[in-house]
């Protein structure tokens, strides 16, 4: 090759070179401005991340109170409900013991009136078998007395045996006793 070729690949060489520099420092340029523009997506996708993760986050919170808001509510009002459904019966249950408890008291009242008419019964019963057993202890006393009496009359000789029948000893002179005069009294 000659040195004018030389010189002119040279050139060539030169140009292509300057060229190539120039395309390296555009092509530098522009990976600059790329990694610019893709810092700056990229912050702009991590703040609309970080809007978009708050919102979501407030949705959710928001939707999250809402639902347990009303779960809540739900449950107080069936909470209310069985509350109401309890103190109505507890009222009616109160409301049975009272009444239950009035009839028992009345009950207890008639039951005292007729113990206490047993107790009259009873007593007079008593006072009255008692009477009756006096009554009777005293006709046995008498009985007793007038089987002394006969015994006595036996001994004295007053009352004796005339063969089947019984025969009494009345002197000479008989008295007579009852209000005509029906019986003889016997000498002792």
């Amino acid at each position: 090759m000659t040195p004018e070729a030389l010189q002119d690949f040279a050139l060539k060489l030169a140009a292509v070179a300057d060229m190539l520099d120039q395309r390296s420092t555009q092509a530098a340029q522009s990976a600059a401005q790329g990694a610019q523009q893709l810092q700056s997506v990229a912050q702009s996708l991590v703040q609309q991340h970080r809007q978009m993760t708050e919102q979501t986050l407030g949705t959710i919170g928001t939707q999250a109170r809402q639902s347990i808001e009303q779960g809540t509510a739900e449950s107080l009002e069936q909470l209310r409900k069985e509350l109401r459904l309890a103190s109505e019966s507890a009222g009616q249950s109160a409301k049975l013991i009272a009444d239950q408890a009035q009839a028992l008291q009345k009950a207890q009242k008639g039951m005292l009136w007729k113990a206490a008419l047993a107790l009259v019964i009873g007593a007079v019963l008593a006072a009255g078998g008692t009477a009756f057993i006096a009554w009777r202890s005293l006709q046995q006393f008498k009985r007793a007395d007038f089987a002394e009496d006969v015994l006595e009359a036996t001994r004295s000789g007053a009352i004796t045996r005339c063969g089947e029948a019984l025969c009494a000893r009345v002197g000479d002179a008989p008295r007579k006793y009852g209000r005509k005069g029906e019986y003889l009294l016997l000498e002792p």
